[in-house]
């Protein structure tokens, strides 16, 4: 039975790792037609990894337990990884998302600034990619080619929407088209509601952090004042009543 498990271990291990590494969020066959959030997601060996890992929990279930009773645990244990794993958010994607929530506020700025010196939608959004770097440029410089080829603005924006640190952005392009409002005003307006967004979001998570470090800390000092001030006592009075 162990050498049975061993070798489909094995081989389920060596066909979902050496198969493609796909991207997390779908790989568009058709770049043209790939939303932003396709393009910005790397390729990534977690679907891959979440199989694999979800394959090994169920099979060491049903071999530590055997038997029906075994098969059932595996398959409930294999599900549930499969479904832990699937609702993580990959390190990478978190990182790009955080990346462009910092920049949000400064590439408002910047897009306001452009547009009040006259510059036109695509070259602002080109500047800016320019300046600002990142996942955030990759995502500003596609819309700004495709409007300079002569894509319409607003679908643009619409498909820059599905990004939501960017959202608040594309509603203030929208806005402005559809009721004239001045662009350059309402991006600084968004400027500062996402700055102080960012900020509250930041001392939110500086607040918390002394919460989350009390379980750690317990499962530091909790065992040391067992073993150092509960245990010598009862191992007195154990040996007090022993004695008498």
């Amino acid at each position: 039975m162990t050498t049975v498990l061993v070798a489909v271990l094995m081989g389920t291990a060596s066909a979902v790792w050496f198969s493609p590494p796909i991207r997390v969020l779908g790989q568009p066959t058709d770049e043209s037609t790939a939303q932003p959030a396709e393009l910005m997601a790397p390729q990534t060996r977690l679907p891959q990894i979440r199989l694999l890992a979800a394959l090994i929990a169920g099979l060491s279930c049903w071999a530590i337990v055997t038997g029906l009773v075994g098969m059932v645990l595996g398959a409930v244990v294999a599900g549930a990884v499969h479904l832990g794993i699937g609702v993580m958010e990959p390190a990478s994607i978190r990182t790009r998302r955080q990346q462009i929530e910092r920049d949000a506020p400064l590439v408002a700025d910047l897009l306001s600034c452009c547009l009040v010196v006259g510059a036109s939608t695509h070259t602002a959004m080109a500047a800016v990619a320019d300046a600002v770097g990142g996942p955030t440029q990759q995502l500003l410089a596609e819309s700004a080619a495709r409007i300079r080829l002569g894509a319409d603005p607003l679908t643009e924006w619409s498909r820059l929407a599905a990004v939501q640190p960017l959202a608040p952005i594309a509603r203030a392009f929208t806005r402005s088209t559809v009721s004239g409002a001045p662009l350059a005003d309402l991006l600084l307006e968004v400027a500062n509601e996402q700055r102080s967004t960012l900020r509250a979001g930041l001392q939110e998570r500086a607040k918390s952090a002394g919460v989350r470090t009390v379980g750690p800390l317990g499962a530091c000092f909790l065992p040391a004042f067992i073993l150092l001030g509960v245990v010598p006592v009862i191992a007195s009075l154990v040996t007090q009543l022993l004695g008498g």
